[in-house]
């Protein structure tokens, strides 16, 4: 459906991933943050496919969108308390591909940039870097 901006929130990199890394997250803090992301219809008989996709650590909750048809109700998710770590950081993969799927969105280059500035580590799997980096447009070369 295209763009769409929560308001009062930040995105974290905070989730424990099992591979001992940082997963997104959003966080509700008011104020004037905002979290840019993309929205998008997912059948009903999808949705438990999507559950099982993002995996443990993770609720879903609802939240009211601004979208270009207007202020919409999408659901996202969000890392349980007991799946925080502050401390983690995500592998570059996984901000490579948050940051590509930003930018076929079409989000704001502020906020883009900023995902870019994130610190990230290195992935100690080979397999698993070149599992993920396919997923990145040119076969992962950025």
């Amino acid at each position: 459906m295209g763009s769409a901006l929560l308001r009062g929130h930040e995105l974290r990199w905070h989730k424990k991933g099992d591979d001992g890394s940082g997963k997104c997250s959003i966080v509700h803090v008011g104020g004037d943050a905002v979290v840019h992301g993309a929205l998008f219809v997912i059948p009903e008989t999808e949705e438990p496919a999507l559950d099982r996709a993002e995996g443990s650590g993770y609720s879903s909750i609802t939240v009211s969108v601004e979208s270009p048809q207007g202020e919409v109700t999408a659901k996202t998710y969000v890392a349980h308390k007991s799946a925080i770590d502050d401390t983690r950081q995500p592998y570059s993969w996984y901000k490579d591909l948050v940051v590509s799927g930003a930018e076929s969105q079409d989000l704001p280059s502020e906020y883009v940039d900023a995902l870019r500035q994130v610190d990230a580590v290195e992935d100690p799997d080979a397999e698993r870097v070149r599992k993920h980096r396919d997923f990145l447009p040119c076969g992962g070369s950025g």
